[in-house]
């Protein structure tokens, strides 16, 4: 009885979805709908609202259902680009290489939020992108960055220092070591190449020809016989 009064209750709200009316979802509805509304949730994709289609997408993404790929790959193209970064995201969550043709195209938006989201989807998907490899490297000079923190050595100092020792004062050399904290912009890209080719970001670089050359030595030292 249960399951029948669900997909009544299902198809009811398909409906007011199609007609004139805006669905009476909000995006805290739907952020508390569980993996077994999965229809719902879909639904919502379809919302008048964009921040409950936006819902929707992060939902789907968190339950993680594949069947929900095929309705994350058409939010892809939604008017609104944080619904479509949320599909995207949603994407590279459940991880179904179905959606790597669909998320290596919008890589190519010309939105930032879209095209980042995109790139870091395929970069979850690790060995399952390996096609989004030239896409990657054709968009990475456009790509959007992020600012990573590199904790660095510095060079020792030579002091001296005061010490009690047993009473007495003793004065001797000691070396201070310090570190510094240097931030570097990475582009999505860079992160979405580092997953997929298990190539670091040290020594890929933030350039798209840094990358070329990193990625070449890396295929000549798998070829060579051992």
């Amino acid at each position: 009885m249960m399951r029948v009064w669900r997909s009544l209750k299902y198809w009811l709200l398909g409906f007011l979805c199609g007609a004139t009316v805006a669905c009476a979802h909000t995006p805290e509805d739907v952020r508390r709908y569980k993996a077994s509304d999965y229809e719902l949730l879909v639904e919502c994709l379809h919302d008048k609202d964009s921040n409950v289609r936006r819902a929707a997408a992060e939902r789907l993404g968190e339950v993680s259902d594949q069947k929900a790929v095929p309705s994350l790959v058409a939010a892809l193209k939604d008017p609104h680009r944080l619904v479509r970064a949320k599909a995207a995201s949603a994407l590279g969550n459940i991880g179904d290489a179905s959606a790597v043709p669909a998320l290596i195209e919008a890589v190519r938006s010309p939105d930032g939020e879209t095209s980042g989201q995109a790139a870091l989807a395929l970069g979850r998907m690790r060995g399952k992108a390996t096609a989004a490899i030239p896409t990657l490297l054709e968009v990475f000079p456009e790509s959007p960055v992020e600012e990573r923190k590199i904790e660095e050595t510095a060079p020792p100092q030579h002091l001296t220092g005061t010490f009690d020792f047993g009473g007495a004062s003793i004065t001797a050399p000691m070396v201070s070591t310090s570190y510094i904290i240097r931030t570097v912009e990475v582009p999505a890209a860079a992160r979405a190449l580092e997953a997929i080719t298990g190539i670091d970001i040290a020594d890929g670089g933030t350039s798209r020809a840094s990358w070329r050359t990193a990625i070449e030595r890396r295929d000549r030292n798998t070829s060579q016989p051992r």
